[in-house]
């Protein structure tokens, strides 16, 4: 007996046409190409993206500026473990070695949704 589906509980469902002949050899492989180009072209952008991540300071923010991410580098260079600046604003890496006018400049900059660099 077959039991009625309980639409309440999220399901995925794959359609197997393959049997009733809507897609043959041809437009398998060429679907296999195409995803083969995709991935190929999502590698070409990645791979620069890798290059600039491991060799710049990134922290990531949302608004109103507080730490989502950080990268190995900022790690490395301001000795904080991996989550302790998370949800944290940028305030907590003022040691202040730095000016003041830097430091705001710096939370002006990103509290406007810039990016802020160095410059």
């Amino acid at each position: 007996m077959v039991k009625p589906l309980d639409l309440q509980k999220p399901r995925s469902f794959v359609f197997v046409t393959m049997a009733m002949g809507f897609y043959d050899d041809n437009w398998i492989s060429k679907r296999m190409q195409e995803e083969k180009q995709i991935r190929d072209s999502l590698k070409e952008i990645d791979d620069p993206k890798a290059a600039l991540y491991e060799h710049t300071v990134v922290a990531i923010t949302a608004l109103p500026g507080k730490i989502t991410h950080i990268n190995n580098k900022f790690r490395a260079i301001s000795r904080f473990s991996r989550k302790e600046p998370l949800g944290q604003d940028h305030h907590i890496i003022n040691s202040n070695f730095h000016p003041k006018e830097f430091i705001c400049n710096l939370w002006t900059t990103i509290t406007h949704a810039n990016v802020w660099t160095n410059a």
